[in-house]
C-alpha cells in the first residue's frame, strides 16, 4: 500500500497545481476578451477533449503505465516552463493562453487512463475499492483547495507565477511516479507484455465507468 500513498501524494499535488492554472487561464482570457461567450466556448471545447479518453485509454494498455505517466508529467513540466518564459516576457495573448491550455489538456487525457490502469496493478484486490474511493476523494479535495487558492490569489499573482507553480507540482508528481516505477516497474512490464490484443471497448469501458465523465 505504500506505493499508492506515494502515487496519491504526487497526484494530489499536480491536481492542486492544475486547478490554479485553470483558474488563472480563464481569468486572463476574460480580461483579454471581456466576453463571457468566448470563455464559455473555449471552456466547453476543453471539456469536450475528455472524449479522447476512448483513444488514450486504449493506448495506455499498450505501454507500461508508470513510463507513460512519467513521460506526460515531464512534458507537462517542460510545457509549463516554456509558458512561464513566455508569460514573464509579456507574451500574454489569447493564442498563447489557449495554445498552452489546449496542449496541457491533451496531455492530461493520456495521464488519467494510465493512472487508473496502474492502480489495480499495485493494489491488492481486496483493497481496490477502498483505494479507488480514496483516489476520487483526494482528487476532489485537491480540486477544491486549488480552486479556493486560485480564486483568492488570481487578482494578486501574475499568470507566469501561476504557471510556474503548476510546473513545479508536475515535477513533484514526476518524482513520486519515479519512486513507484522503481518499486513496481519490473512486474508492470511483465503485465504489459502479457497484453495481446485490446480493442476500442477498453476506452469505451473507461468512459462508462468513470463517474466524472
Amino acid at each position: 500500500m505504500k506505493n499508492i500513498y506515494v502515487l496519491l501524494a504526487g497526484e494530489s499535488t499536480s491536481q492542486f497545481g492544475n486547478n490554479l492554472f485553470d483558474i488563472a487561464i480563464m481569468w486572463y482570457l476574460y480580461r483579454l476578451t471581456d466576453n463571457s461567450t468566448t470563455i464559455g466556448l473555449i471552456s466547453g471545447t476543453f471539456n469536450a477533449l475528455v472524449v479522447l479518453n476512448v483513444l488514450t485509454g486504449y493506448l495506455a494498455d499498450r505501454f507500461p503505465k508508470t513510463k507513460v505517466m512519467m513521460t506526460i508529467d515531464g512534458l507537462q513540466a517542460v510545457l509549463m516552463g516554456v509558458a512561464t518564459y513566455l508569460y514573464y516576457g509579456f507574451a500574454v495573448n489569447i493564442w498563447t493562453l489557449v495554445g498552452v491550455a489546449f496542449i496541457a489538456k491533451i496531455l492530461g487525457t493520456v495521464f488519467d487512463p494510465a493512472e487508473n490502469a496502474l492502480i489495480p496493478q499495485i493494489v491488492p484486490t481486496d483493497q481496490l475499492q477502498r483505494v479507488n474511493s480514496m483516489n476520487q476523494g483526494v482528487k476532489v479535495c485537491a480540486q477544491l483547495v486549488g480552486m479556493l487558492a486560485g480564486g483568492s490569489l488570481v487578482a494578486f499573482v501574475s499568470l507566469a507565477d501561476f504557471v510556474l507553480i503548476n510546473g513545479l507540482t508536475f515535477l513533484v508528481s514526476l518524482a513520486c511516479i519515479v519512486i513507484v516505477h522503481k518499486r513496481v516497474g519490473h512486474a508492470e512490464q511483465v503485465s504489459v507484455e502479457q497484453v495481446q490484443t485490446r480493442d476500442w471497448y477498453a476506452g469505451l469501458a473507461y468512459v462508462y465507468h468513470n463517474p466524472m465523465l
